[in-house]
C-alpha cells in the first residue's frame, strides 16, 4: 500500500510538472512592447483587470510576476538587474525603478504631468514627460539620481534609446522628422529634413535605422551618428517593413519574406519564424530573437532562423511560368498590398475575406474594415470634406472626413476608426464626433497605454476629432472639475440653461438614468410599458429604456423617478449594465466601518465596485444609504467608464 501511494504521488508530481512546463509559453500573454537584455525578458500583460509586469529568465525558463495590480504598471524595460516601468497612481503616470536583487521598487520621476514610455540602458533611463500640451524627452542618470528634460516644447513619438543616444520623431518644422540626442555631449542632432512617412526609428550602438517612402515603395535607411552619414539599405519595388534592430542586424519583411540584414555589408539572408508565419512583432538582442505569437513568447536565435529557411522547400512561382494567364489584371489589382500612398488618396479597394487596415497619415487616423463584413469587391472612400461647425462649444482638432461605401460592399456598413492621439495637445481630452446639425459624441474605446481611441463609424457618416471647450461657471474650482468636463465632453451631461452644473446638488433617480441612457442607449426607442408613476414625466422614455435593458426594476411597479438616488442604488444599476469583472484592489466590503448598513440586494454589486475601485470610501465608510450629489454621481460613472476604456 505504501509503495502504491508513493507511485501515485510520483505520477501526480510528474503530471503537475509537465503541466507547469507546458504552461510556461502561455503565462500572462504579453501585450505591446517586450524588452530583453541577455537572458532576461520583461513584458506587460492585462491580468485580473489590471496591467502587471512580468519577467522571464530565458536560460532557465523561470517566469515571475513583478507587479500585482495594486496600480497599473506597463511599458517595462530591463537592463542587468534593474527594471523600469510606467505606473498609474494618484491620477497620473510616473516611472518606477525595480531592483531584482532586493525586490524593491521606488519612484524616480518627480516632474509634473505624465511620465511614460520608459527605457533603461547602461547608466541611464529615458522616458517621455507629457505635460502642458507637450511631450518632451527626459534623461535620468542612475549615478547622480537626477532627471533632466533635454528637449523643449516638442511632441515626441516613436522613442528609442541605446544608452548613449536617444532617438525620436517630432513635427516641430511642419513634417515628422527624426531627431537624436547625444547624452555625453548634451547635443541634439537632426537626422532627417522635410521628409514624409518616416517610421518609428530604432537605434543600436550609434546607428539609427528607419523607413521612408518614395517612388511608391517603403525603403530602409541607416544613419550613422558619429559619421553623420545616411545610406539606403534596400532597393527594388517590394515593401520593406522594419521589425527589429540590434548590433548591426535588422529583421525586416520584404514583401512576404522575412529577412535578416547586415547594416554594414547590406547582405540579406532569408529566415523563418518558429511557426513559419509572417510575424507581427519581433524583438532582437544581438543574435537572440523573441517572436511574439498568438500562443505566447517564443525565443529563438538567428542561426536557427536561417537554418529553418534553408530547410524549407522553395515554392514554385506560377507567375514566372505564365504571368499573363495565371495572374489576371483585375485579380492582381485587388490583391496588391495597400500602401500609405493609396491611403492618402483616400480610396481603398476591398475583397471578401481580406482584413484591411488603411491609414490617413496627416491626422493619425486608421480605418479597419473587418473581413467578415466584406461581401463583395468594391471601393471605399474616406474623403476630406469642407464644412463649417456652427457650435462654439467645440473646436476641430482634425479635418472632417466622410465615409462612403458602395451599396453592395459590406454587410454592416460600418468600419472601425482608430486614432492615435499621443502627439496632440491634451490628447486625452479629445473625442470623436459625428457632424450632423451639431457635433454628436460617438461611443469610444480608449487605450491609455497605446494612446489610441477607436470608434465604430457608419456609411455616410461625417466625423472629426474635436475638443469640448464649454466652461461651466460653478465648477472652475470644484474638486470634480476635470471629471465633470470629461463626462460633459461625451455629451452625457449638458448642464443647466444658466451654464451651471450645480455639482453639490443631490441627484434624482431620473436624472441618473438620463445620464446613462445618453451614453449607452442614445437614439434607442422606448418600447412597451414603463412604470405606473412615469406617465408624462420628462424622463419617461429614458426610464422605459432602462427598464427594458434590466438596469432598473422599480418598487411595486413604480420607478420613483424624483426620489433622490442613494449610493448603493447607483452602484447596483452600474453593475447591471456591465458584467465585466475588473479587479484592481484587494479590498473587501468588510474592510469598511459601515459595511453592515449595505442592503442585502446590493451586497454583490457593492463588493464588485469596491474591488474595481469605483467605491473608494469616505473616511473608510461606504455610506450606502446616503443621497449622492451630482458631482459624486458623475465621478462614480466616470470611474466605471474609465475602467472599461470608454471615456
Amino acid at each position: 500500500m505504501r509503495e502504491k501511494r508513493i507511485y501515485i504521488l510520483v505520477i501526480v508530481f510528474l503530471l503537475l510538472f509537465s503541466t507547469i512546463a507546458f504552461a510556461q509559453d502561455y503565462i500572462a500573454q504579453p501585450i505591446g512592447r517586450i524588452d530583453t537584455d541577455g537572458n532576461s525578458l520583461v513584458w506587460a500583460s492585462y491580468v485580473s483587470g489590471e496591467w502587471c509586469v512580468f519577467h522571464a529568465d530565458l536560460s532557465t525558463g523561470k517566469q515571475s510576476q513583478i507587479t500585482f495590480g495594486d496600480f497599473s504598471a506597463s511599458y517595462p524595460s530591463i537592463w542587468g538587474n534593474k527594471i523600469v516601468w510606467q505606473e498609474y497612481r494618484d491620477e497620473k503616470f510616473d516611472i518606477y525603478l525595480y531592483d531584482m536583487d532586493s525586490k524593491t521598487s521606488k519612484k524616480i520621476s518627480t516632474l509634473e504631468g505624465n511620465n511614460i514610455e520608459s527605457l533603461i540602458r547602461g547608466d541611464y533611463i529615458l522616458w517621455a514627460n507629457q505635460n502642458d500640451g507637450y511631450k518632451n524627452i527626459v534623461i535620468y542618470d542612475m549615478n547622480t539620481q537626477k532627471e533632466e528634460i533635454v528637449t523643449t516644447e516638442i511632441l515626441a513619438c516613436g522613442i528609442d534609446f541605446d544608452g548613449e543616444y536617444a532617438v525620436w520623431m517630432d513635427g516641430r518644422n511642419g513634417n515628422m522628422d527624426i531627431y537624436a540626442y547625444d547624452i555625453q555631449n548634451s547635443a541634439e542632432i537632426r537626422v532627417t529634413s522635410d521628409m514624409e512617412d518616416e517610421s518609428d526609428p530604432k537605434i543600436s550602438e550609434g546607428e539609427i535605422v528607419y523607413t521612408t517612402r518614395y517612388g511608391g515603395t517603403t525603403h530602409l535607411h541607416k544613419y550613422d551618428i558619429e559619421a553623420q552619414e545616411d545610406s539606403k539599405l534596400t532597393a527594388g519595388d517590394e515593401e520593406h517593413n522594419l521589425l527589429a534592430f540590434s548590433a548591426g542586424q535588422i529583421i525586416m519583411t520584404e514583401g512576404d519574406d522575412v529577412i535578416l540584414k547586415d547594416t554594414d555589408t547590406t547582405v540579406e539572408t532569408d529566415i523563418k519564424t518558429i511557426d513559419n508565419k509572417k510575424p507581427n512583432k519581433t524583438f532582437l538582442n544581438g543574435t537572440d530573437i523573441v517572436w511574439l505569437s498568438d500562443t505566447g513568447i517564443k525565443t529563438d536565435n538567428t542561426n536557427d532562423a536561417i537554418d529553418r529557411a534553408d530547410e524549407t522547400p522553395k515554392e514554385e512561382n506560377p507567375k514566372e511560368e505564365n504571368p499573363k494567364e495565371e495572374v489576371p489584371k483585375e485579380e492582381a489589382r485587388h490583391s496588391e498590398k495597400r500602401s500609405k500612398e493609396e491611403s492618402n488618396e483616400s480610396t481603398f479597394s476591398v475583397v471578401p475575406g481580406d482584413d484591411n487596415l488603411f491609414e490617413i497619415e496627416k491626422d493619425k487616423i486608421k480605418i479597419l474594415i473587418k473581413a467578415d463584413e466584406i461581401l463583395s469587391e468594391g471601393e471605399i472612400r474616406f474623403d476630406e470634406i469642407d464644412m463649417n461647425i456652427q457650435d462654439s462649444d467645440y473646436s476641430l482638432k482634425s479635418k472632417i472626413y466622410e465615409l462612403n461605401m458602395e451599396e453592395s460592399n459590406t454587410q454592416t456598413k460600418t468600419a472601425t476608426l482608430l486614432i492615435s492621439y499621443g502627439s496632440y495637445k491634451n490628447g486625452n481630452k479629445l473625442r470623436v464626433y459625428s457632424i450632423e446639425d451639431k457635433p454628436k459624441a460617438l461611443k469610444l474605446k480608449r487605450n491609455k497605454e497605446n494612446q489610441t481611441i477607436s470608434v465604430e463609424i457608419q456609411n455616410g457618416m461625417k466625423i472629426a476629432l474635436m475638443a469640448h471647450e464649454k466652461e461651466y461657471s460653478d465648477i472652475q474650482k470644484h474638486w470634480a472639475k476635470e471629471t465633470i468636463e470629461s463626462v460633459a465632453a461625451q455629451q452625457m451631461i449638458s448642464g443647466y440653461k444658466d451654464e451651471t452644473i450645480r455639482p453639490d446638488n443631490t441627484i434624482t433617480r431620473a436624472e441618473f438614468m438620463k445620464i446613462l441612457v445618453n451614453y449607452f442607449a442614445k437614439g434607442e426607442e422606448a418600447i412597451g410599458e414603463g412604470f405606473t408613476d412615469i406617465s408624462e414625466h420628462w424622463a419617461e422614455k429614458d426610464l422605459i429604456i432602462a427598464k427594458n435593458k434590466g438596469w432598473i426594476k422599480g418598487y411595486d411597479g413604480k420607478a420613483a423617478p424624483d426620489n433622490k438616488i442613494t449610493r448603493e442604488e447607483m452602484i447596483t444599476i452600474l453593475m447591471r449594465i456591465s458584467a465585466e469583472n475588473i479587479e484592481k484592489k484587494e479590498v473587501a466590503m468588510e474592510d469598511f466601518a459601515d459595511y453592515s448598513q449595505v442592503s442585502k440586494w446590493s451586497k454583490e454589486s457593492i463588493t464588485k465596485a469596491i474591488k474595481e475601485g469605483i467605491i473608494q470610501g469616505d473616511n473608510k465608510n461606504i455610506k450606502p444609504k446616503s443621497n449622492a450629489t451630482r458631482a459624486e454621481a458623475i465621478t462614480i460613472i466616470y470611474r466605471f467608464l474609465d475602467n472599461r476604456g470608454n471615456i
